[in-house]
């Protein structure tokens, strides 16, 4: 996570928040909400999925070893988040767009606001629906 944010070019102000902040989610593991994509034992990059809420499940992380950027991965890490999702009963997904803006437009999120964000200004907030999502 924090390698694959320092990528973008944040200033180092940033960087300091992002990593006293950066944490995986125990529950998420333990829920199998936690989806993670590795080779030979190293995190090639991970999503995590939250349970729905009136339908709509967040997706609050997807990171990608940025030395491993355009290789599919983080591809096939929304794929398999947009499934979880699915089957924990949401029927739409939403995320908080940064610079990987573009990339989740080509997954078929659209803008739908702005969302204030802990760490910074704050963010476009995105969803996708999952009925379409599935019938790609």
């Amino acid at each position: 996570m924090v390698d694959a944010t320092a990528a973008w070019g944040y200033p180092e102000d940033f960087m300091v928040e992002v990593r006293a902040h950066a944490a995986v989610d125990p529950a998420a593991v333990i829920e199998g909400r936690c989806l993670v994509v590795a080779d030979n034992g190293r995190v090639l990059g991970f999503a995590t999925v939250q349970p729905p809420e009136q339908g709509r499940s967040e997706l609050t992380d997807l990171f990608v070893d940025p030395e491993r950027w355009r290789e599919g991965i983080g591809r096939r890490l929304l794929e398999a988040a947009v499934g979880l999702a699915v089957a924990l009963g949401a029927v739409t997904m939403w995320t908080v767009g940064g610079p990987a803006l573009p990339f989740y437009r080509r997954m078929g999120f659209r803008a739908v606001g702005e969302v204030a964000t802990p760490l910074g200004p704050p963010g476009r907030l995105i969803e996708l629906s999952l009925q379409a999502a599935v019938g790609r």
